[in-house]
């Protein structure tokens, strides 16, 4: 964190981001879209985790992450 005059900058040197009951992965699309379209250096630093207790779920979650693009991410079963 670096301030210059009342204004606070937090500079991010990567992304690491735990889910649990991440569904069918909708949301953790969502975020990676979002981060890569945003700042496409920070997503390559960037790792997402689902944790799911449901196979039929953790399954979906891996399709839908596979179709965007990502393969930054881990789905945890």
């Amino acid at each position: 964190v670096r301030s210059s005059s009342n204004d606070f900058y937090i500079v991010l040197m990567f992304v690491l981001s735990f889910e649990i009951g991440g569904g069918n992965g909708t949301a953790a699309r969502t975020i990676l879209d979002a981060i890569r379209t945003s700042q496409p250096e920070l997503y390559s630093r960037s790792k997402y985790t689902i944790i799911e207790i449901s196979p039929l779920l953790a399954s979906k979650a891996r399709e839908q992450l596979s179709r965007g693009g990502h393969t930054n991410w881990n789905v945890v079963n």
